[in-house]
């Protein structure tokens, strides 16, 4: 798909979600604290995210890069939620040829007393290289991931940007990622403006 900034985008289904093949990851991480408690759940949350969901990902974006109408000098990744977890993960990814990163709503449902996630993301921006531009509306599900990750990206003399958007608009674009594309119209002209002076 083509937006009118001019650029391509495309938007992976990670297996278990929508209509893709697989098992949910939320029902994986259900079945294992079930079993086996809340911190071997919390640990598999993260293996999930770094192997198999993030292979999705890449297996994404080799599919992009194939495309002839894609400049794969000009590469950024985009997600929200989980979504902007696995933006952490590809960024921090060797050789995805990846220029920039914009994070929004990253693990905001997940993160709360789950240690080995917060860990896992600040490793992730401990080995980030390019430009990552964080975002929340003020009502997400939790502001804490921006600010923590937002603490290391500035600890480490990292370009970066955090923003954190007050209330404003209908109820349902003014919590966790804005409420989907509806809430584009918040946060898509401060992208676009990031991605137009990084990539």
């Amino acid at each position: 798909m083509r937006i009118p900034a001019g650029y391509v985008v495309f938007n992976p289904i990670r297996e278990g979600h929508g209509d893709s093949q697989g098992q949910y990851i939320d029902d994986q991480f259900a079945a294992e604290k079930q079993a086996h408690g809340a911190l071997a759940a919390e640990n598999l949350f993260v293996q999930l995210m770094e192997g198999p969901q993030l292979q999705d990902q890449l297996a994404g974006l080799a599919y992009l890069k194939s495309q002839p109408d894609v400049d794969t000098s000009r590469l950024a990744v985009v997600g929200c939620s989980y979504g902007g977890i696995q933006t952490l993960l590809g960024a921090e990814a060797a050789n995805t040829g990846y220029k920039a990163a914009v994070a929004e709503s990253p693990g905001a449902e997940s993160w709360a007393g789950n240690v080995p996630l917060q860990n896992r993301l600040i490793q992730a921006v401990d080995n980030i290289n390019i430009p990552t531009f964080l975002l929340h509306p003020e009502k997400d599900a939790n502001v804490s991931p921006g600010y923590t990750l937002g603490q290391e990206f500035q600890k480490l003399g990292k370009p970066y940007g955090l923003e954190i958007y007050p209330p404003f608009g209908p109820a349902d674009q003014q919590g966790h990622c804005f409420g989907g594309a509806a809430g584009f119209h918040i946060w898509g002209p401060d992208v676009l403006n990031f991605l137009s002076n990084t990539i």
